[in-house]
């Protein structure tokens, strides 16, 4: 009995290594695979990239283009604009739009015509049918990667001074030169 309860410990310890030396291989693979896609992120510097998001930054030019896709037509669209203190700066609005991505102009001013001081701002789309019923919209953000920065990680594009986590991306692709 002495001699099964030794080889019981000794099968025991054996399988308690077996499992520490796949924890291990799993962690280096986890490791690997970061340092791959980090590697390939700094390929993209350059690149256009479109991803989920509605905030951005106003600068001296004083106007945007806000984009968003519906995911069906609507008859009905808003787009309210905020500052970063949640203030409501301006509202758009348009009609009869396509299923599909979308884009309205702001000129960068208040509802009064007044030019808005620059800095960052938030944009909120809600879409309507005929009958009230809602659209569903996704807002998004497009610019110019000019960095990566790593977090936890994983790789964090810069737009400018905007950051893009890397699990919103939607599409990179090249910068149109037209």
């Amino acid at each position: 009995q002495a001699e099964d309860g030794i080889r019981d410990v000794e099968r025991s310890r054996g399988l308690g290594d077996v499992y520490k030396r796949q924890e291990q291989s799993i962690q280096m693979d986890i490791l690997l695979t970061q340092a791959i896609n980090n590697t390939l992120a700094t390929t993209i510097i350059g690149k256009e990239v479109k991803a989920v998001g509605s905030s951005f930054k106003l600068d001296a030019e004083g106007s945007v283009d806000l984009t968003f896709r519906l995911d069906d037509f609507a008859d009905d669209v808003e787009v309210v604009i905020t500052d970063d203190a949640g203030n409501v700066v301006r509202r758009l609005s348009a009609n009869a739009l396509s299923e599909g991505e979308h884009s309205l102009g702001w000129d960068g001013k208040n509802a009064d015509g007044e030019a808005v001081p620059e800095g960052e701002y938030h944009f909120a789309v809600t879409a309507t049918r005929a009958d009230g019923e809602d659209i569903s919209v996704t807002p998004l953000i497009t610019g110019t990667i000019t960095g990566v920065r790593y977090e936890n990680g994983s790789a964090v594009l810069l737009v400018g001074d905007r950051e893009i986590p890397f699990g919103s991306v939607l599409e990179i692709g090249m910068v149109d030169q037209s």
